[in-house]
């Protein structure tokens, strides 16, 4: 009984920090391509557009580039953008939170938001700066 009662209390505990960490860390562009290496493929969405779109999300944003198509979902892996497509429970999307999305979209000036597969890393560059350090969907799903 007690072990039991431990383990639940480890779950919850740990389930609580994993949902309230701040996933996503902005660097510079130069520091990014510096430390991640370059883009090996990149699709742009325009500022205005990401911008309504997240719109509709409370805490995070989720993307993934398949096939050369951006697809961008909300919280509880809700599809965002407009080109229909089917995704499965065990599609890996990367994850950030809203609020450090947002931020890097007040750092930035210009039209387009790139989303950008590396070699080991997906990023997302908006003018000068770079966001990195995304989490994974599953298991860090809302």
């Amino acid at each position: 009984m007690k072990l039991r009662n431990l383990l639940l209390f480890v779950i919850l505990f740990y389930s609580g920090i994993t949902f309230s960490q701040t996933i996503g860390k902005i660097f510079t562009k130069a520091y990014a391509d510096s430390a991640y290496g370059n883009v090996v493929e990149s699709v742009a969405i325009n500022v205005s557009n990401l911008k309504s779109m997240i719109s509709t999300t409370q805490d995070v944003v989720m993307f993934r580039i398949m096939n050369k198509q951006l697809i961008i979902l909300s919280d509880n892996r809700k599809v965002l953008t407009s080109t229909p497509v089917n995704i499965s429970a065990t599609d890996v999307f990367k994850v950030c939170n809203k609020s450090v999305l947002l931020q890097l979209l007040n750092y930035g000036d210009g039209n387009q938001v790139y989303f950008e597969g590396r070699a080991k890393v997906s990023t997302i560059t908006y003018g000068m700066h770079t966001l990195e350090n995304l989490g994974f969907c599953p298991p860090l799903c809302h």
